[in-house]
């Protein structure tokens, strides 16, 4: 009677590799870098690593509704190497940013917001972050650009600049770029 379940076993084994072999199937390993969809199809971010896949794979969301899904804390913040046409929204989470290492950008959405482009409802809290101005003589805290639209946005936090040329004057802004800004508040200090 063993025999009988071992040979029925090695049979279905071998019709399961013949049936991949000659039908093109193939297994696929899932791709970490997409973020995972909501029953509506939304793309999630649930946690600092899906915020910089996002960031990171910024073209793949274009005419797309992102949601943040939980309250998140990020740091390294990488460039986005293209810019953002879709929705971002926050859903009334935060967003805490905190860098102890002086940066040049510290922008807390390092990509470009385009003419189509929606960033709603987030809250972002910036905690002791440094900015560090040696080539460049402008840096934002906040948004790199935004030539979309930045609505029901609320942002505080703490901001030192180090700059090392006494000469040089240096424009800072939350937010630069020929958007709209509406509902919003904006409260960082500078030091």
């Amino acid at each position: 009677m063993k025999k009988k379940k071992k040979e029925k076993k090695i049979l279905y084994q071998l019709i399961f590799s013949a049936f991949l072999l000659f039908s093109n199937a193939y297994l696929v390993k899932a791709n970490s870098d997409i973020l995972s969809q909501d029953s509506t199809g939304k793309y999630c971010i649930n946690t600092e690593q899906d915020y910089y896949n996002f960031i990171e794979n910024i073209q793949n969301y274009n005419n797309k509704t992102v949601i943040l899904c939980n309250d998140i804390d990020i740091s390294d913040v990488p460039e986005a190497t293209s810019s953002f046409g879709g929705i971002l929204n926050g859903k009334g989470h935060t967003i805490t940013y905190a860098s102890k290492e002086a940066k040049e950008n510290i922008a807390v959405f390092p990509f470009r917001i385009n003419d189509n482009g929606i960033v709603e409802n987030i809250n972002v809290q910036i905690d002791e972050s440094y900015a560090y101005n040696s080539e460049t003589d402008e840096f934002q805290t906040v948004f790199s650009r935004c030539d979309g639209i930045a609505k029901g946005i609320t942002i505080k936090g703490n901001v030192t600049c180090i700059y090392d040329d006494e000469d040089t004057d240096v424009y800072i802004g939350a937010i630069e770029g020929n958007g709209t800004l509406m509902d919003s508040s904006i409260a960082i200090t500078y030091d």
